[in-house]
């Protein structure tokens, strides 16, 4: 059943290390998880959920996600796209995790607790979570599995003032407020210190050809920052 089949796959999960990935990548994709679409899926939203958890191994899932995304599986059998119904289900589930308000996440993991204490470890724990989420998604760029126009979707997004805009979805809100969220700060410079090198590299190459928005769009990225560092250094 796919319950066993998810259960054998999330057990090869666990015990998966650098030292051990070779063979334990092929064991889990031996589980059975190509077999059909909610199988997949499933998959998916572990692996996902494991790079939250554990930021310091994202460069690891990143590597199981592009050795996946070159594996045909049975569900695919019938046609020529290699790996292409993983890699749909990953981009997939990358941006849902994006574009959900961290706000709103911390509401629903502290609902109904009273206790001061159990309230901010929920809330640092949602905030933990979508800064390894981040940096999972730069790794994911590095393994050319996340395309630079998403990247530059991303990052701009995470240095608007949270009551400036909603999430991705560049939703005005009503406030006038121009607060800097600084948990998206935070997770910006995780990206950049992951990515920022390829970022520059591959904008300038694409410039060279004729093809310079990505080039114009980190440029703002980085004059956003300035301005963040006048803000933040500046005597009040």
């Amino acid at each position: 059943s796919n319950e066993v089949v998810l259960k054998k796959a999330l057990l090869v999960l666990n015990k998966l290390s650098l030292t051990k990935f070779d063979k334990l990548s092929d064991d889990f994709i031996e589980t059975g998880i190509g077999r059909n679409e909610q199988l997949l899926h499933d998959a998916v939203w572990k692996i996902v959920s494991k790079a939250q958890d554990e930021p310091h191994f994202a460069s690891m899932y990143a590597a199981l996600c592009l050795k996946l995304s070159r594996t045909h599986f049975e569900v695919e059998a019938n046609t020529e796209k290699k790996g292409k119904m993983f890699k749909k289900l990953l981009l997939t589930r990358c941006q849902e995790e994006f574009e959900t308000d961290t706000a709103q996440k911390i509401a629903k993991a502290t609902e109904g607790i009273t206790e001061e204490e159990e309230i901010e470890f929920k809330t640092a724990l949602v905030k933990r979570h979508y800064l390894g989420h981040m940096r999972f998604i730069g790794e994911l760029y590095k393994g050319d599995l996340i395309s630079i126009k998403i990247m530059l979707f991303v990052l701009p997004a995470l240095l608007e003032g949270e009551s400036s805009f909603s999430g991705a979805t560049g939703e005005k809100k009503d406030s006038d407020s121009d607060d800097i969220d600084e948990e998206k700060v935070e997770c910006f410079t995780k990206l950049m210190t992951t990515i920022g090198s390829s970022l520059e590299q591959q904008s300038a190459a694409m410039k060279d050809v004729g093809k310079a928005d990505a080039s114009d769009k980190l440029a703002d990225c980085w004059v956003k920052v300035q301005r963040l560092c006048l803000l933040y250094t500046s005597p009040s």
